[in-house]
């Protein structure tokens, strides 16, 4: 999938969140697709050093960063401040 295929389903499926989720339940939705993000990676990273990844996925890295870091900003309780900018993101 190139940028522009990726870009077009992010945006297809933003809207389908919006038009199915409601504003009541979106953070618990949040906090559980989060959860399930730290419940992969950590399986992930039992058969693949998510270092490396990092360094050959551009796309991976900017997502598990974004992942990784708003856990350790969650556990000092210290506020957070995303990068979300998919339209920066390279090709692999």
């Amino acid at each position: 999938m190139n940028k522009e295929e990726l870009l077009k389903k992010f945006e297809k499926n933003v809207q389908y969140l919006k038009n199915n989720i409601p504003p009541d339940d979106i953070y618990v939705f949040a906090e559980q697709t989060f959860m399930a993000a730290m419940y992969f990676l950590h399986g992930w990273s039992e058969w693949d050093d998510l270092n490396m990844v990092c360094k050959t996925d551009p796309i991976a890295k900017k997502w598990i960063t974004n992942i990784l870091a708003l856990q350790k900003l969650k556990d000092l309780n210290d506020p957070v401040i995303l990068d979300l900018g998919l339209e920066e993101m390279e090709d692999p």
